[in-house]
């Protein structure tokens, strides 16, 4: 099984830690590690180096080569200059893969953004899904019931159940619900249905992934195969350029969306904790917390306050009286203050800095 890593989101809504320069994927927010470490450390459990493949642009490169120096340089799959989103970067770097391994299991990862424990009852997923899709050929990602209403994440209605493997839970899917962005629509959501968080562990073949790249996508598809036919030649790099710039941007849930609502695709409920790193929200659900319900990191003081996490750096004295439910995150050069209910509108502060014209604090 072959794996690919996508490294090159932005990660907004873990402002103010997560920049243009340095997104979130390689920032230590998490037990001192960063996600893109915690996402291939757990891999080379089982697999080897050459077995995964991480597609990120030039600017993080460096980032990557210095937190898993382990990749070999011909995995690193290197997008195109152009912020497409992950439709076009999925399409892309599925390509690459395809050229040498077209019918090879695959499991690829739209942004490497999560925490996953225990590591051990991961890696048996992997074995069990691998054996699914040699069995199904069906497009396969990963689900869990929610414990809280995550705004930043993708929901499915489970269907009926499928025959096992590896002793996983298996299910068709009623309907994928984008995410809603809301905290309380999210709360009804998961009050009116039997849901599943999607988890975005996306496996399938390289071959059939473009085949519903052409069915579902097909301006996306016919540009991707001018991609591929000027790979090797010496306008490669130009040519690649060109056509990628010229993908509509969009999610790759325009493609998988209409996959599993046509039943085409199954969900393996996750036999492991899963948390998605996509708010500060997320962080306070993961992180360690005191007897008053504080996740609190650096110098703080917290006064009749509870339920609330407070990030601050061991130079700066954070003192905080009478909360609750806050987000607080302080940086050299920003301060982040919000409801933790609200930590999913952190981006639109990054909309008023671009147009404030702010642009050294993005």
């Amino acid at each position: 099984m072959k794996f690919i890593v996508m490294a090159g989101g932005l990660g907004t809504k873990l402002w103010p830690m997560s920049r243009d320069k340095k997104p979130k994927q390689f920032q230590p927010i998490v037990q001192g590690k960063t996600l893109v470490q915690a996402n291939i450390e757990a891999l080379l459990l089982k697999f080897k180096p050459e077995d995964i493949f991480i597609a990120t642009n030039e600017t993080y490169l460096p980032f990557i080569k210095d937190q898993v120096p382990l990749i070999p340089d011909e995995n690193y799959i290197i997008e195109p200059n152009f912020k497409r989103d992950t439709g076009p970067a999925a399409g892309y770097a599925l390509l690459k893969v395809s050229i040498k391994f077209p019918d090879e299991p695959i499991m690829f990862y739209v942004q490497p953004v999560v925490i996953r424990e225990p590591k051990e009852k991961y890696i048996e997923m992997i074995e069990g899904i691998e054996n699914l899709l040699m069995r199904d050929r069906k497009l396969i990602s990963g689900g869990q019931k929610p414990s809280y209403p995550d705004v930043g994440s993708d929901y499915l209605q489970l269907g009926e159940t499928v025959e096992s493997i590896n002793n996983l839970e298996v299910h068709n899917v009623e309907k994928f619900v984008d995410r809603l962005g809301d905290f309380q629509k999210t709360k009804e959501l998961l009050e009116n249905h039997v849901v599943s968080t999607h988890c975005n562990h996306y496996s399938w073949f390289p071959s059939l992934a473009l085949e519903a790249f052409q069915k579902y996508k097909p301006d996306w598809y016919e540009l991707l195969m001018k991609i591929k036919d000027s790979i090797g030649t010496e306008q490669e790099k130009e040519l690649t350029e060109k056509y990628y710039s010229e993908m509509i941007p969009g999610r790759f849930e325009e493609v998988s969306v209409k996959v599993f609502n046509n039943g085409e695709g199954q969900i393996v409920i996750l036999p492991f904790k899963w948390t998605h790193i996509s708010t500060w929200d997320d962080i306070y659900h993961f992180s360690e917390k005191d007897e008053a319900g504080n996740h609190t990191e650096g110098e703080v003081i917290a006064i009749d306050t509870k339920d609330s996490l407070i990030k601050g750096t061991k130079d700066k004295m954070i003192a905080v009286i009478g909360l609750e439910d806050i987000v607080i995150v302080n940086t050299d050069d920003a301060l982040l203050v919000c409801r933790r209910d609200k930590a999913g509108d952190v981006k639109k502060i990054l909309e008023k800095l671009k147009e404030g014209k702010k642009e050294k604090f993005l």
